[in-house]
């Protein structure tokens, strides 16, 4: 099946102080935390495609900011939740591999 993005909004941006502001927000909806590697970790993807349009003709941009892998030895010390989370981390970010090597 196609993947599924919890979250996922389309907004309309007539400004460029609309985007911005919609940016922030995104920003702000990130999941992060403390781990024994980062005082601030991401614990999240975030995604934004941005569809630029000038009369007639039309661009698209895909910004993609991406959680990092977790590392076993870097989460030796880890919670549970934090653990899972790092598994779930590293799933999809393979998954999202496979997406990229699916279409070259």
């Amino acid at each position: 099946g196609s993947p599924t993005f919890q979250g996922l909004a389309e907004v309309r941006c007539d400004s460029e102080n609309d985007l911005l502001n919609e940016l922030a927000r995104g920003q702000q909806a990130r999941a992060t935390c403390e781990t024994g590697v980062h005082d601030k970790s991401s614990r999240s993807h975030a995604f934004y495609r941005l569809i630029i349009t000038c009369g007639d003709q039309a661009g698209e941009l895909l910004l993609v900011d991406l959680a990092g892998s977790e590392r076993n030895k870097d989460s030796a010390k880890h919670d549970a939740q934090l653990q899972r989370e790092g598994a779930e981390i590293n799933a999809s970010l393979m998954a999202l591999k496979n997406c990229f090597r699916a279409q070259a």
